[in-house]
């Protein structure tokens, strides 16, 4: 994954950590809408040690670029480098997707997106 800056990660990088892939673009207003609703969900997830990778499907990076401005997203917010790989891999179908990931690197998936149902599976997780 490539960030906005242009630093590449793996996700290796976050071994040990339970973690959240967010897929996400610009021109999903479902998505949009969440990082409004959810913003401070980010802040606890972070707390608690839950590292949220908030991946970006758009194939225009200024479209990327510019969304990343104007909401001003906070937290880890990269573009996979093999787009269609990723979204294969991940079973990425329908925006927003979530992919849940435990301390263990098993990989567990939830296509609901509510706040509810995210803090429930993160909770999960962490006692896992």
């Amino acid at each position: 994954f490539t960030d906005a800056q242009g630093k590449t990660s793996k996700l290796s990088d976050f071994n040990g950590h339970v973690l959240i892939l967010s897929f996400w673009a610009s021109w999903c207003s479902a998505c949009i809408t969440n990082f409004k609703n959810t913003a401070f969900l980010r802040h606890d997830l972070q707390r608690n040690g839950i590292v949220l990778l908030n991946i970006n499907l758009d194939e225009d990076i200024n479209a990327y670029k510019n969304i990343l401005q104007d909401l001003k997203i906070e937290g880890i917010t990269a573009q996979p480098n093999a787009l269609e790989q990723v979204k294969s891999a991940y079973e990425v179908e329908v925006l927003p997707h979530y992919v849940f990931i435990d301390k263990h690197n098993r990989t567990r998936t939830s296509l609901n997106h509510t706040e509810i149902a995210i803090q429930k599976m993160c909770t999960q997780l962490l006692n896992n």
